[in-house]
Protein backbone atom coordinates (compact mmCIF):
# COMPACT_ATOMS: atom_id res chain seq x y z
CA UNK A 1 0.00 0.00 0.00
CA UNK A 2 3.19 2.44 0.91
CA UNK A 3 4.87 1.85 -2.28
CA UNK A 4 1.23 2.52 -4.34
CA UNK A 5 1.38 5.99 -2.56
CA UNK A 6 4.81 7.17 -3.24
CA UNK A 7 3.96 5.45 -7.35
CA UNK A 8 1.05 8.27 -7.47
CA UNK A 9 3.19 11.12 -6.06
CA UNK A 10 5.94 10.54 -8.55
CA UNK A 11 3.46 10.60 -10.98
CA UNK A 12 1.47 14.06 -10.11
CA UNK A 13 2.90 15.49 -13.21
CA UNK A 14 0.28 18.67 -14.31
CA UNK A 15 1.16 21.31 -12.18
CA UNK A 16 3.52 19.65 -9.73
CA UNK A 17 7.06 20.94 -9.26
CA UNK A 18 8.94 18.23 -11.72
CA UNK A 19 7.01 19.38 -14.53
CA UNK A 20 8.39 23.37 -13.53
CA UNK A 21 11.83 22.06 -13.30
CA UNK A 22 11.82 20.42 -16.59
CA UNK A 23 10.30 23.49 -18.12
CA UNK A 24 13.01 25.91 -17.00
CA UNK A 25 15.89 23.32 -17.60
CA UNK A 26 14.52 23.33 -21.50
CA UNK A 27 14.85 27.26 -21.74
CA UNK A 28 17.76 27.17 -19.92
CA UNK A 29 19.26 24.96 -22.48
CA UNK A 30 17.88 26.73 -25.49
CA UNK A 31 19.02 29.81 -24.54
CA UNK A 32 22.47 28.40 -23.80
CA UNK A 33 22.77 26.52 -27.33
CA UNK A 34 21.32 29.75 -29.03
CA UNK A 35 24.71 31.85 -28.52
CA UNK A 36 27.14 28.93 -29.58
CA UNK A 37 29.78 30.16 -31.78
CA UNK A 38 31.65 27.26 -33.85
CA UNK A 39 35.40 27.02 -32.93
CA UNK A 40 37.97 28.29 -35.42
CA UNK A 41 41.47 28.00 -35.45
CA UNK A 42 42.56 31.30 -35.17
CA UNK A 43 46.50 32.02 -34.43
CA UNK A 44 45.78 32.91 -30.52
CA UNK A 45 42.85 29.72 -30.54
CA UNK A 46 45.50 27.71 -32.05
CA UNK A 47 48.22 28.90 -29.36
CA UNK A 48 45.67 28.30 -26.24
CA UNK A 49 44.89 25.13 -27.34
CA UNK A 50 48.86 24.05 -27.48
CA UNK A 51 49.32 25.51 -23.97
CA UNK A 52 46.30 23.29 -23.37
CA UNK A 53 47.83 20.16 -24.83
CA UNK A 54 51.54 21.03 -23.32
CA UNK A 55 49.93 21.30 -19.83
CA UNK A 56 48.40 17.71 -20.65
CA UNK A 57 51.29 16.49 -22.08
CA UNK A 58 52.46 14.21 -18.69
CA UNK A 59 49.22 13.08 -17.46
CA UNK A 60 48.21 12.72 -21.09
CA UNK A 61 50.54 11.58 -23.04
CA UNK A 62 48.16 9.64 -25.41
CA UNK A 63 45.31 11.85 -25.64
CA UNK A 64 47.97 14.54 -26.57
CA UNK A 65 49.42 12.91 -29.54
CA UNK A 66 46.05 11.92 -30.82
CA UNK A 67 45.60 15.75 -30.83
CA UNK A 68 48.30 16.88 -32.56
CA UNK A 69 48.05 15.70 -35.96
CA UNK A 70 45.17 17.77 -37.17
CA UNK A 71 46.76 21.07 -35.44
CA UNK A 72 49.88 20.32 -37.74
CA UNK A 73 47.19 20.36 -40.45
CA UNK A 74 46.14 22.97 -39.20
CA UNK A 75 49.06 25.27 -38.33
CA UNK A 76 49.31 28.29 -40.52
CA UNK A 77 53.45 28.92 -40.43
CA UNK A 78 56.59 27.04 -40.32
CA UNK A 79 57.10 28.26 -36.17
CA UNK A 80 54.06 27.09 -35.05
CA UNK A 81 54.27 23.69 -37.04
CA UNK A 82 57.94 22.72 -35.68
CA UNK A 83 56.18 24.13 -32.32
CA UNK A 84 53.80 21.47 -32.29
CA UNK A 85 56.02 18.90 -34.18
CA UNK A 86 58.26 19.42 -30.91
CA UNK A 87 55.19 18.48 -28.78
CA UNK A 88 54.48 15.79 -31.18
CA UNK A 89 57.77 14.63 -30.21
CA UNK A 90 57.99 14.99 -26.46
CA UNK A 91 54.82 12.73 -26.44
CA UNK A 92 56.94 10.42 -27.88
CA UNK A 93 59.62 11.09 -25.23
CA UNK A 94 56.99 10.36 -22.42
CA UNK A 95 55.91 7.27 -23.96
CA UNK A 96 59.67 5.89 -24.21
CA UNK A 97 59.82 6.02 -28.00
CA UNK A 98 63.38 7.56 -27.98
CA UNK A 99 64.29 6.45 -31.94
CA UNK A 100 60.66 8.17 -33.25
CA UNK A 101 61.05 11.53 -30.57
CA UNK A 102 65.05 11.38 -31.59
CA UNK A 103 64.03 11.88 -35.31
CA UNK A 104 61.76 14.13 -34.53
CA UNK A 105 63.55 16.45 -32.30
CA UNK A 106 66.77 16.77 -34.45
CA UNK A 107 64.45 18.14 -37.53
CA UNK A 108 62.84 20.68 -34.50
CA UNK A 109 66.41 21.33 -33.96
CA UNK A 110 67.51 21.60 -37.17
CA UNK A 111 64.86 24.37 -37.82
CA UNK A 112 64.94 26.62 -34.73
CA UNK A 113 69.07 26.85 -35.57
CA UNK A 114 68.08 28.32 -38.89
CA UNK A 115 65.83 30.44 -37.72
CA UNK A 116 67.25 31.89 -34.42
CA UNK A 117 64.68 30.59 -32.57
CA UNK A 118 67.04 29.81 -28.95
CA UNK A 119 63.55 29.34 -27.69
CA UNK A 120 62.62 26.41 -29.46
CA UNK A 121 66.26 25.01 -29.85
CA UNK A 122 66.21 24.87 -26.24
CA UNK A 123 63.64 22.81 -25.62
CA UNK A 124 64.61 20.74 -28.24
CA UNK A 125 67.81 19.85 -26.68
CA UNK A 126 66.40 19.60 -23.62
CA UNK A 127 64.09 16.81 -24.80
CA UNK A 128 67.16 15.08 -26.53
CA UNK A 129 68.93 15.29 -23.48
CA UNK A 130 65.82 13.24 -21.46
CA UNK A 131 66.37 10.64 -24.25
CA UNK A 132 69.55 10.58 -24.12
CA UNK A 133 69.32 9.57 -20.63
CA UNK A 134 66.27 7.10 -21.01
CA UNK A 135 68.99 5.54 -23.34
CA UNK A 136 71.00 5.01 -20.26
CA UNK A 137 73.98 7.43 -22.31
CA UNK A 138 73.97 10.05 -19.07
CA UNK A 139 77.40 11.58 -20.81
CA UNK A 140 75.69 12.83 -24.05
CA UNK A 141 72.60 13.70 -21.45
CA UNK A 142 74.76 16.05 -19.42
CA UNK A 143 76.51 17.59 -22.83
CA UNK A 144 73.02 17.77 -24.55
CA UNK A 145 71.94 20.15 -21.10
CA UNK A 146 75.09 22.04 -21.14
CA UNK A 147 74.52 22.86 -24.76
CA UNK A 148 70.64 24.44 -23.40
CA UNK A 149 72.29 25.71 -20.63
CA UNK A 150 74.67 28.00 -23.02
CA UNK A 151 71.39 28.97 -25.23
CA UNK A 152 70.20 30.20 -21.80
CA UNK A 153 73.27 32.24 -20.60
CA UNK A 154 74.62 33.29 -23.88
CA UNK A 155 73.62 36.87 -25.75
CA UNK A 156 71.29 35.80 -28.72
CA UNK A 157 73.67 35.61 -32.18
CA UNK A 158 72.70 37.79 -34.89
CA UNK A 159 73.10 36.74 -39.02
CA UNK A 160 74.06 40.61 -39.94
CA UNK A 161 77.15 42.71 -39.74
CA UNK A 162 77.31 46.28 -38.57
Amino acid sequence: MDQDKIYVMTTQAPGGKARSLWVWMGIILLVSCSNYQPFTDTQDELSVRMMVLSDSLYNHPLYVRDQLPGLLRQSADSSTWYQLLNLYAKTHVMMGKTVEARALLNRVADFARAGNDRSLLAEAYNAIAVTCDQGGHSDSALYWLHQTEGLMTSPPQTNWKE
